[in-house]
């Protein structure tokens, strides 16, 4: 038994000194063109050895009746937008190794203000902890392009340069969040004086390691155990 421990902790050890060291690239990308949307999320690790991906377009729109209520009461048929979940495991030469979809729909308007309640909490109780693993994320990528038109050219160019001077300062506040050295960000906003419509592209590359994503953990646990002592 004690030959056994002896070579499993060092193992063990090893193996978390490996998973320590390894990059984690978080790859988001979302694209809107007219009434189409498509948001993809993949997590990839040893240069997209193995990878992770969810994708969720909107597919359709369904009716849903309140439970209790009849249809021809006051309260009408609210229309809940649904999304199509792709989600597939697949190793660097696109074998899946797993896939799943399934339905999931839009919560309502309370369900939101309670979430954003509870953002904002554990951000003050947390926000220290996340700003420092935001410091050693390092940021390999970052496009937005954004297409506008409006049937009055006038209310194009307005809308234009409004847009602009809003991405301008998102941009800049995001970028000072993450490591120095990064990838420097591009974005653009396109106006279209001929047609009206909108359309964005946002593709984001985002690495760390996770050793840090480790360290991050043990520290907001740390956080809460100090906040269940004191209270």
């Amino acid at each position: 038994m004690s030959k056994v421990l002896a070579l499993i902790i060092p193992a063990a050890i090893l193996f978390l000194l490996i998973l320590s060291l390894t990059k984690i690239n978080l790859r988001v990308l979302y694209q809107k063109r007219g009434k189409n949307d498509q948001f993809s999320l993949e997590i990839s690790i040893w240069r997209g050895l193995l990878s992770y991906k969810l994708e969720i377009p909107v597919v359709e729109e369904i009716k849903k009746t309140r439970p209790g209520k009849a249809p021809g009461s006051l309260l009408r048929r609210i229309p809940e937008p649904a999304f199509k979940v792709n989600i597939e495991l697949e190793e660097k030469d696109g074998h899946p190794i797993a896939e799943e979809k399934k339905k999931i729909r839009i919560p309502g308007p309370a369900w939101f203000m309670t979430t954003l309640t509870n953002i904002i909490r554990l951000t003050k109780r947390y926000g220290p902890v996340i700003l420092h693993l935001f410091r050693r994320i390092q940021l390999r990528r970052f496009y937005w392009r954004t297409k506008i038109g409006t049937e009055d050219p006038s209310h194009t160019g307005f809308i234009t340069g409004l847009v602009w001077g809003i991405k301008g300062s998102l941009v800049t506040g995001m970028y000072r969040l993450f490591a120095p050295g990064g990838a420097k960000p591009l974005f653009k906003v396109v106006p279209d004086f001929k047609n009206a419509g909108f359309s964005t592209v946002l593709d984001c590359i985002f690495e760390v390691r996770v050793g840090y994503i480790m360290l991050t953990g043990f520290k907001a646990l740390l956080v809460k155990l100090k906040i269940m002592i004191g209270g």
